[in-house]
């Protein structure tokens, strides 16, 4: 089925990758290449393995990206198997499958995304990988930590790409952030963050039909049907919201302080929603030590699903400044200490990186007496894509040897690592987890 000028492709493709490894294995750099950037690349073959809500998804975002041609999806489901030909057939020939090793044999592809349930994921992506197959994984990149460990080795052993789908490491807001943060420094010493995903709902999808037999489900690890279409509530598939979304959040902490934590304190407990809804937590609340290279900084996280009060944002305080983060661009904002280098920042509004909000004597703000005002401002940089579909072409330009990659699996263990210990702490009813710095480095 492969033609030899496929296989000369695909070859070019693995040493280019091989070539890069030195990049992509390193730790990232404090402001890694711009991922929006027209691509050069030659088409690239895809597959998807699952096509269920995330499957699509990941093939839309894939959309601005021509280089990107969709060859084959993988998915247990014949209703979402069905869906991806509908779908993906209008402008990619795709064949379907509900085995993905047969999918990986048969099909001639440079990469994969995965987006099935996060017991799946290091399985899938170390057999990928050992095929010569590139991965993209979403997050939580495995179901605990030995598997998050195993991903590593593979990706060292092999030389492929495992790119992990920590979007913000992508997003031109965040990037810029950083850069901010450490070569401007701009915020002064990092001493706190703050992040909360508030969430007004539990992810749970209402089903009629069972759309796979017992027979098969008990075949790919499902005690039921509902388990299969409700994974994420249910233990002994998934790590609850803890991982499903505070891990996109708590990897910022690390990614900033350039620091893991070393203690962390964890409180949560299912509320609000009853066991026959989730047997998983609906509320959880995390505090994070660390030691970072300016000195001893400390996190607070919130994840809640019964309210979306105040949203999704991460908060970065340093003792000069502070940052708002956020996907939607019109939640991000700076702020200015008053004690702060006024011509720092100022340096920044002349050269267009940051738009002044208000001058000090025109600031028009209720505050407290023991505060002083604080004067805002925006990043005027403009995104070109959405987080996602710049995670995505960082990946392809990685794969291509002209980028190292934002979020690989080395560095993706490092700050998911956190989120396995508190999820092992919630099953335990633990309080407290110290974690030792060798348990970051995979050997």
């Amino acid at each position: 089925m492969e033609s030899n000028k496929s296989n000369s492709r695909r070859q070019f493709i693995q040493k280019t990758g091989v070539a890069s490894m030195g990049l992509a294995f390193g730790a990232p750099s404090i402001f890694s290449q711009n991922p929006l950037v027209n691509s050069s690349l030659n088409d690239l073959n895809f597959g998807i393995i699952g096509f269920g809500g995330k499957g699509g998804h990941a093939y839309s975002i894939c959309a601005p990206l021509t280089h990107i041609k969709f060859k084959a999806v993988c998915d247990i489901n014949p209703v979402n198997r069905a869906k991806a030909k509908e779908v993906m057939g209008k402008k990619h020939d795709i064949r379907v499958y509900e085995d993905y090793e047969e999918m990986i044999d048969k099909e001639n592809l440079d990469a994969v995304i995965i987006n099935t349930p996060d017991m799946w994921h290091a399985r899938q992506s170390i057999h990928c990988m050992k095929k010569g197959v590139h991965v993209y994984c979403e997050k939580t990149m495995a179901f605990n930590q030995e598997e998050a460990k195993e991903m590593v080795r593979v990706m060292n052993e092999t030389g492929m790409k495992l790119q992990i789908g920590h979007q913000r490491r992508s997003t031109t807001n965040y990037l810029e952030a950083l850069k901010m943060a450490h070569e401007n420094k701009l915020f002064g010493r990092l001493t706190n963050a703050v992040g909360q995903w508030n969430n007004s709902r539990y992810s749970r999808r209402a089903w009629k039909k069972q759309e796979i037999d017992d027979a098969k489900l008990a075949q790919y690890g499902y005690g039921s049907y509902d388990e299969y279409a409700n994974w994420r509530c249910f233990k002994s598939v998934s790590n609850g919201i803890i991982a499903d979304l505070g891990a996109h959040q708590i990897d910022i902490y690390s990614w900033f302080f350039k620091a893991n934590p070393h203690r962390i304190m964890i409180a949560g407990s299912r509320d609000y929603y009853p066991l026959s809804y989730t047997d998983h937590e609906d509320n959880v609340f995390v505090i994070f030590d660390y030691e970072t290279p300016q000195g001893p900084a400390r996190a607070f996280y919130e994840v809640i699903a019964n309210s979306s009060a105040l949203g999704v944002t991460e908060r970065i305080i340093g003792d000069k400044g502070a940052v708002v983060l956020s996907l939607n661009s019109n939640k991000v904002t700076l702020y200015k200490e008053d004690s702060a280098d006024q011509q720092l920042w100022d340096s920044l509004v002349s050269n267009n990186t940051l738009k002044n909000m208000a001058d000090q004597e025109k600031l028009n703000r209720t505050y407290v007496d023991e505060t002083a005002p604080q004067i805002t401002y925006k990043i005027n940089v403009k995104e070109k894509y959405n987080a996602f579909t710049a995670h995505m072409l960082n990946f392809t330009e990685a794969i291509m040897g002209n980028e190292s990659l934002n979020c690989d699996a080395a560095e993706a263990y490092r700050c998911e690592l956190p989120v396995f210990k508190i999820a092992e702490a919630l099953r335990n009813n633990q309080a407290i987890v110290s974690v030792n710095e060798s348990e970051y480095v995979v050997s």
